[in-house]
């Protein structure tokens, strides 16, 4: 049994969620059976199709396979012929967590308490929270004693609230060992990846089973084909993972990351790709602390009288919705920097819910963009659940913005800037 949903929050919350069910029949079993050992022997569906006599000998020998006695299946996956264990370390911890370090805006210059539009987001008051809020983020370990949490690096400090960019290539396996580091239960969802329901059984009213803090769960998933780009898109695609236990809670806790599926022989060794020197992520949502876990918590640490703040508040609860670029607001996200001539890779996922439709625009470059055609543009639309790729030339040096045309996003700070150095 499986569960289709909305991944609008408000959708979710209000009930857009049913059940359906892919039973399976001896004979489908058997044919399934049949592709799973031609898969085995290295043979592609579409090739077969085209040949009617390897296809009668292929599926002969494979009838020959399923006739052994049937093993018990291992306790580890096994990588696809060629694939690799791809292998990652991630905890949720709990941190408190910056919205705007700096105090300047981004178009108008100055102060953000100068403007009455960003200083609705920033002042910290009696029933004002500001721009610092407990957060549960994923973050990334060296291994499974979690004592040591990899250091940020350049290319990876323009991530900022998400958590590491997982990547692996279409026949690995993705082996993520999650630790909960926080004080509530949480979980590990890769969105794009499908897993079995040995694995991880959905069940009615439950997104994933939960890890209870201080718990630790190993997951195994087997990338197949169809989670990675197709036949007309480029070498890698663009998905997420997030905590599931309550996805709309959960996301807007923090703890939601990047998952890039790429075709076989693109990583390199250290995890890069062969054919970008760049690679970027940035995730346009409104980030509602309303709908956080930690809504509570916030308001008794921050505002300066919590026992007189009404919940209900218009005003109170837009000063807690952060129109946010990787958790970022009026440009203050740093380390999207590439240098001139080089070719930067682009991973845009949108999240949220009924407001977050966004319009990323590039200022500055063009970039192109594969669907069933290639196209150029400098413009990205986006919506929640909704992840797209593209990939540019970096051929015009220079500090540019990035931003959503949404005009009231961007005015209440969904902007950041890039910088292509000559």
């Amino acid at each position: 049994d499986w569960i289709v949903e909305c991944r609008t929050n408000s959708h979710l919350s209000g009930g857009m969620r049913a059940m359906y069910r892919v039973a399976e029949c001896p004979q489908s079993r058997q044919k399934r059976q049949v592709y799973d050992s031609l898969n085995e022997i290295g043979s592609y569906v579409e090739y077969i199709d085209e040949n009617p006599k390897i296809r009668s000998n292929i599926e002969k020998q494979a009838y020959e396979n399923i006739r052994k006695p049937v093993q018990e299946p291992k306790k580890k996956a096994t990588p696809a012929r060629g694939g690799k264990l791809r292998e990652y370390f991630v905890a949720a911890v709990e941190e408190e967590w910056e919205y705007a370090p700096k105090d300047r805006h981004l178009v108008l210059g100055g102060s953000l308490m100068d403007s009455e539009e960003s200083k609705t987001f920033v002042e910290r008051g009696n029933d004002r929270i500001g721009t610092r809020y407990k957060k549960a983020l994923f973050r990334e370990f060296t291994d499974a004693s979690f004592t040591t949490r990899k250091c940020e690096t350049p290319q990876s400090r323009h991530l900022a609230v998400l958590g590491p960019m997982i990547k692996a290539e279409v026949g690995d396996v993705l082996r993520v060992t999650f630790r909960n580091m926080a004080s509530r239960p949480y979980s590990f969802h890769p969105h794009g990846i499908l897993h079995h329901q040995d694995k991880n059984h959905m069940h009615p009213g439950s997104d994933e089973d939960p890890v209870y803090p201080g718990n630790l769960m190993v997951y195994e998933w087997i990338v197949p084909e169809n989670s990675g780009p197709g036949p007309n898109g480029f070498n890698c695609t663009s998905w997420a993972y997030y905590s599931a236990v309550d996805p709309v809670k959960d996301t807007n806790a923090g703890l939601i990351g990047p998952l890039i599926i790429c075709r076989p022989g693109i990583l390199t060794d250290d995890g890069g790709r062969s054919d970008a020197e760049h690679e970027f992520v940035v995730l346009y949502t409104i980030m509602d602390e309303n709908e956080s876990w930690y809504i509570q918590e916030n308001v008794m640490r921050y505002t300066y009288q919590p026992y007189s703040v009404n919940y209900q508040n218009r005003d109170f609860i837009t000063s807690n919705r952060m129109h946010a670029v990787n958790g970022r607001i009026y440009g203050t996200l740093e380390g999207l920097v590439a240098k001139n001539g080089t070719k930067s890779a682009w991973y845009l996922l949108g999240m949220g819910s009924e407001e977050d439709l966004h319009t990323a625009h590039f200022h500055g470059q063009t970039f192109l963009i594969r669907s069933d055609t290639v196209r150029r543009g400098d413009v990205v639309d986006l919506f929640p659940g909704y992840f797209e790729t593209v990939e540019m030339v970096n051929d015009n040096p220079g500090t540019w913005i990035l931003h959503c045309h949404v005009d009231d996003h961007m005015r209440y700070g969904m902007a950041v800037t890039f910088t292509v150095t000559p």
